[in-house]
């Protein structure tokens, strides 16, 4: 058979063809627009199949499972797939060098917020993070992706890779030894590549978000919004204690 996989081309930037680009599972991908029904054998559109799944009092169900049942498919593993080429291997480690300035280090990435406000750990806590582990240890280099500051933290041994596109984030993540952050598109992304992570989660669950990641470790704290992440229930606690709800 042969499998064709359409999504969003101009989606991030184009970045969901991006995490596609040279998977070998896939035959042809295309943007959604061009997928027709009459086609195929088999049509699956698996847009909406969380919806009806995520919800109060349902359990929770990681998706690659939804998306497997929904179209009739037993995993045998259920890692994604992520390939880093190794033109992308060459690139990064070039890139860490030059930035360590040669000097051996451990090279953490720090993806900062997801694109949904209620899983994010306020900007200054990384700030104080990173700030503490630099104060105690000399051998940590830290790779910042954030959509929120242009330029510099102004913290040593980092360097803002935020501008830097999908396929060369997801290298430098690929060439380091730990990932730090939100349940987010990235963390996905070092799931399958299958590096250690340590991710943190309040609204969402982590165990419908990083149980198939056999290197992932979870960091919640308790608040009223944990694992509230379904329609109905409060969604977001801020550093002051106010609870945002839903409708």
């Amino acid at each position: 058979c042969e499998l064709t996989y359409a999504t969003d081309k101009n989606y991030a930037g184009g970045g969901l063809f991006d995490i596609l680009k040279y998977n070998p599972y896939i035959d042809h991908l295309i943007p959604w627009q061009e997928a027709k029904r009459d086609r195929y054998h088999l049509y699956a559109d698996i847009t909406t199949v969380g919806l009806a799944r995520e919800r109060k009092g349902l359990p929770f169900v990681n998706r690659i499972d939804m998306f497997a049942e929904y179209v009739g498919v037993k995993l045998t593993d259920p890692t994604p797939v992520y390939v880093v080429t190794s033109e992308e291997v060459t690139w990064a480690k070039s890139m860490i060098n030059q930035w360590t300035k040669g000097q051996p280090k451990k090279i953490i990435t720090v993806h900062i917020s997801s694109n949904d406000e209620r899983r994010n750990w306020p900007v200054k806590n990384y700030i104080d993070l990173i700030s503490q582990l630099n104060a105690k240890r000399d051998d940590l280099f830290w790779i910042i992706f954030d959509k929120h500051t242009k330029g510099s933290w102004g913290l040593k041994n980092t360097f803002d890779a935020s501008h830097f596109a999908l396929r060369p984030k997801a290298a430098l993540i690929n060439a380091a030894q730990l990932f730090v952050g939100p349940d987010s598109g990235l963390l996905h992304i070092a799931g399958a590549l299958e590096k250690p992570i340590v991710s943190l989660f309040g609204s969402t669950p982590p165990e419908a978000r990083i149980n198939h990641y056999v290197h992932a470790e979870a960091v919640m704290a308790s608040i009223m919004c944990l694992r509230c992440f379904p329609a109905g229930t409060p969604i977001y606690a801020a550093a002051d204690g106010t609870v945002y709800a839903t409708g």
